[in-house]
């Protein structure tokens, strides 16, 4: 993964070993995570917001990448340190 910039600030992203799977998203807010959809990462990101019994959070925009909703019952995961 590239590193990932957050105001102006470079915050490397982890590789692919040293990812795990984040079952509480309610705790996710302010990390910088891979996203998931059966197995395959769709996007890396911060997690600017996520809803009190994190069943969804939302990613920060990032460049062209628009700020983006993950909703969990869509068989999303999202992976961490």
């Amino acid at each position: 993964m590239n590193d990932y910039y957050v105001a102006g600030v470079v915050r490397p992203a982890a590789s692919g070993s040293d990812l795990r799977l984040r079952d509480d998203w309610s705790l996710a807010k302010g990390q910088v995570v891979e996203v998931r959809h059966f197995n395959l990462p769709t996007r890396t990101g911060l997690v600017e917001d996520v809803t009190a019994d994190g069943s969804i959070l939302w990613l920060a925009a990032d460049g062209p990448a628009t700020r983006t909703l993950v909703d969990r019952s869509e068989g999303y995961e999202i992976w961490g340190e």
